[in-house]
């Protein structure tokens, strides 16, 4: 199972990021829709930022660099899949939610968001993969061991 942990995860992560924006594309246009007593909305918006919007007018930046992780794991997908699961996890998330978001910005010029906590950023669900898949690999680096013997 080691080594299909990465790329079903990766896998996983595009379908379901996919599948949330065509999802949301088409229901969202007529309206929001309130969760949880309306503390999150589902507003559908476009994004040429980055996650979270983060630099809006750097479109082609964003295109780039999500290209590059794609193509980075594709070379490595070897020496990925020998890592521990936890390394698997956090790269097969950022990957994911990278390529995600390209697939739309190839597609559209843009990335669909549609997750509103008004106190946030609009986002998806690629930008959520990409930012705990961060998380794990920070944390994962600042508690190596390893790194502390050199």
């Amino acid at each position: 199972m080691k080594r299909w942990l990465f790329p079903i995860l990766l896998a996983l992560c595009i379908i379901t990021d996919q599948a949330a924006k065509y999802w949301a594309a088409g229901t969202l246009k007529s309206g929001q829709i309130p969760l949880f007593g309306g503390a999150v909305m589902l507003n559908l918006t476009s994004n040429t930022g980055g996650a979270f919007g983060i630099l809006p007018a750097s479109p082609s930046f964003f295109t780039i660099a999500g290209a590059l992780v794609f193509l980075v794991m594709v070379i490595f997908i070897k020496k990925i899949t020998r890592l521990p699961y936890i390394y698997q996890v956090g790269l097969a998330l950022v990957g994911g939610g990278a390529v995600g978001n390209l697939i739309d910005r190839l597609k559209m010029g843009y990335v669909i968001d549609f997750i509103d906590l008004k106190f946030w950023p609009v986002f998806n669900l690629a930008d959520s993969y990409i930012t705990i898949g961060v998380l794990i690999l920070a944390y994962l680096f600042l508690t190596d061991k390893r790194r502390e013997e050199d």
